[in-house]
This record gives structure tokens, sequence and C-alpha cells, in this order.
């Protein structure tokens, strides 16, 4: 759906922008999650995937519903990830709520070190596999970090091909 640009995408990007889902709208959040169920099941299989933010909890969602074993890609690399939500949208997941890892996808994490929602980025890590996980930092905020970043993105090419 199209919304506003969160500050400074818009210097980068132009209109229009969108967002996957209506905030308290568990609704909206299913069909978004089921738009890319149906993405990774006609369109895949994929090598990889790319989400950053609401995105990759979007992503993480579809990836942990039934029937989704065969379409899951090689790899992930997720941006500030925000906690999946359970089947119904209405409740993020949490590594209380499971025994074991969501996926187990090798998985490249870049993290903001000033990122303000950290302490839910560190909820997501926490449903990931550890010995599957490589989590990278950055000096930045809850953002894509850009071509600046160079050795960042040296780094993250690195831990997949590493994978």
């Amino acid at each position: 759906m199209v919304c506003r640009a969160q500050t400074g995408l818009g210097e980068i990007f132009s209109p229009p922008f969108h967002k996957f889902w209506q905030a308290n709208s568990p609704e909206s959040v299913v069909a978004a999650v089921q738009q890319i169920k149906e993405t990774l099941l006609n369109k895949g299989p994929f090598d990889g995937a790319f989400a950053f933010s609401e995105g990759a909890a979007a992503l993480l969602s579809a990836l942990i519903q039934d029937g989704m074993q065969a379409s899951v890609p090689k790899f992930l690399v997720l941006v500030a990830p925000f906690p999946p939500f359970d089947i119904s949208g209405r409740q993020r997941l949490d590594h209380s709520m499971t025994e074991r890892p969501i996926v187990e996808i090798p998985t490249i994490l870049i993290e903001g070190a000033e990122d303000p929602f950290r302490p839910l980025v560190h909820l997501a890590i926490a449903l990931l596999p550890h010995d599957r996980t490589t989590v990278i930092e950055w000096g930045g905020g809850h953002a894509v970090p850009n071509s600046r970043e160079n050795l960042l993105w040296e780094m993250v090419v690195n831990a997949i091909l590493s994978k």
C-alpha cells in the first residue's frame, strides 16, 4: 500500500513509496504475508532473499508457514529485522514461543549500533539458528547501509560466499 517516505528515503528514491500493512490491522498483515508466500511458491526457487525491517518480519512470517519447506531461499540477508508474526497476524513471535529456530536458513543479519529498535532486532535474532547466522554491526541506525559502507557490504558478500 502507498505511504509517505521514511526520513532520508525520499532523498535517494522517487515516489511512490509502499509499506506492507496498516498498523493495528491483522488482516493486512495476513494479506501481505500471503502475497510474499505466493511469490516464493510461484516465482521461486530463489538463491537468496534480502529484506529490511518490517519487510524482514513479513518474509520470516511467510517462511514459517506450512508448505514453504520446498520454496525457501538458500540464504537470507536481513537488515534490522523485526520479529515475524504468528499465523493470525496479531502477535509477534519471540524465542519463548518456540523450542528451536524458526528457519534453518543460513542468514546474514545486519544491525545498526544506533538503531532505536535494536531490542526488537534482538528478538528476531533469537529466533534464528545461532550456528547459521552471521551478525554484522554497523555504526548507523534503523536504515539500510548505503554505498559509503563498502567494507560492510564486502563483509556481507564474503559471509554469503562462505555459507
